[in-house]
């Protein structure tokens, strides 16, 4: 089943027409707060609406009785009509107007308009440009029995009622702008918290691009039927790339045994025709060599030829070392067979002429048993990709010395590595992709689930070698 049809599948299971559920969890609280803010400014507007009415049926009430002390003027005294109106100035407030009485000299004998203007200066120009109140004052005389007159103005306050608007308009914006922070936070914190599932799928798809796909099929149920869609797809995903990558783990490992089949045809012809021809064809040069005197020129030839021949066995037995996965007679995966190989393999390379690396080998491993338990093929890919590392080594490294290391723990445990302290490799992403071997190395590395570690073992070192590690594990479930 491919990761196209279990996607397809997965969503066409849930149609568009399914209500989806994110929106309704992030909106519902966000309503509640919008209407608890229009009941909020109701019930403020209310009160408001209260608090004006008093305020102007206040204001009528001085202004009638302002009215009734006015009219009672020309019948009282200067003192006690000043006394009846400072009365009056001390109980009530005129309502965006002013009171101004003057004497006949033009003295002022009483004054509504003590207090300061009720807008900072700033705004009040600031309106003014925008657009200035219109005022308008009413005057006039009355006699006073000693004789002479009074002169009374009424005069608008336009600051007055300006600063009452823009006081009730800046209530006002900040109630609503308290409903609209107060819609913000909830949404805010709805959303956090709806969407606090995609912080976990994140991470998760996170860990799938760094190989780990353990945390896409444990990713938790999710709250939200979208999520939970979301959710469902990544953990289907992360089983099909799983399946996909086992299936080519099981391909890797099925063209590696066809190379290793054809490395033992071509290993038993190589020492079936070639080995016997060239003992035969050695057999025949050493009796011509005793049938002609010492003194025949042809003496010097035929020695030659056998050195030739000697020589070209030689190769054929190192080429039959290569291309056996193991060396002739120890087949198979059995422990004493495998250490014996290994160990073979470390000593041949200490003896190779014109190397100039010591081999050290570091091996660690249970009591020898032809009963080791251990995933098939594991033993013949270790002693494989141990000979082409410690090949390359000898071949490209320039190394003083190299060390195979093996470490085998009976609980299903192996670490592998090749270490060197040559030259290194400038280009290691590039040398894992081809040439050195490396990449057929770590293609059989991977065949076995597990991955090749490569990197300098001294880093920003004149020599900073190579280290190369693997670590492979099974259990008892894993062999059944």
């Amino acid at each position: 089943m491919s990761v196209r049809s279990v996607l397809s599948g997965l969503w066409g299971a849930r149609s568009p027409r399914v209500p989806l559920a994110l929106p309704r969890l992030i909106m519902w609280r966000a309503v509640a707060v919008a209407g608890l803010g229009l009941v909020l400014g109701l019930v403020l507007g209310l009160l408001r609406l209260h608090s004006d009415v008093d305020e102007e049926l206040l204001a009528a009430r001085t202004l009638a009785q302002l009215s009734q002390h006015l009219a009672l003027l020309p019948q009282q005294s200067d003192e006690q009509a000043l006394r009846t109106l400072r009365l009056w100035q001390s109980e009530g407030e005129l309502r965006h107007l002013q009171l101004t009485v003057r004497d006949a000299h033009g003295h002022p004998l009483l004054s509504t308009a003590d207090e300061p203007p009720q807008l900072p200066p700033t705004v009040a120009a600031w309106l003014d440009r925008w657009r200035a109140p219109e005022s308008f004052t009413v005057a006039w005389q009355v006699a006073r029995p000693q004789g002479g007159a009074w002169f009374i103005a009424l005069s608008a306050r336009p600051d007055s009622e300006r600063s009452e608007a823009l006081t009730f308009l800046l209530e006002g914006l900040g109630v609503l702008a308290g409903v609209v922070v107060g819609i913000l936070l909830v949404m805010g914190w709805n959303t956090r918290r709806a969407l606090a599932p995609l912080g976990t799928m994140v991470s998760a798809i996170g860990a799938l691009q760094q190989g780990q796909r353990d945390a896409l099929r444990h990713l938790p149920p999710m709250p939200v039927a979208e999520l939970e869609a979301v959710a469902g797809a990544l953990r289907a995903l992360a089983d099909a790339l799983a399946q996909a990558e086992a299936e080519q783990r099981r391909l890797t490992r099925q063209v590696l045994t066809v190379q290793d089949d054809e490395r033992r045809r071509l290993a038993r012809e190589l020492h079936d025709e070639f080995g016997q021809r060239l003992t035969a064809l050695r057999v025949d040069v050493a009796w011509l060599t005793r049938q002609r005197p010492s003194t025949d020129p042809a003496a010097p030839v035929l020695a030659g030829m056998a050195e030739q021949i000697g020589q070209l066995q030689h190769d054929i037995r190192a080429t039959l070392a290569r291309l056996r996965p193991w060396p002739a007679g120890t087949e198979g995966d059995g422990g004493a067979a495998w250490v014996e190989a290994l160990t073979a393999l470390v000593a041949s390379w200490q003896r190779a002429p014109g190397v100039g690396t010591t081999f050290q080998l570091d091996l660690r491993c249970p009591p020898a048993s032809d009963a080791w338990p251990w995933p098939d093929g594991l033993a013949a890919d270790v002693y494989r990709i141990s000979q082409e590392a410690l090949t390359n080594v000898a071949r490209h490294a320039h190394a003083r010395t190299a060390c195979l290391r093996v470490h085998l723990s009976a609980d299903g445990h192996l670490h592998w590595a090749v270490e060197d302290d040559g030259v290194g490799l400038p280009a290691l992403g590039e040398a894992l992709r081809r040439g050195n071997g490396l990449a057929g190395l770590k293609e059989r590395v991977w065949a076995q689930g597990v991955e090749l570690c490569c990197q300098p073992l001294s880093p920003g070192a004149e020599r900073p070698g190579l280290r190369l590690a693997a670590d492979f594990t099974w259990s008892a479930e894993t062999l059944a």
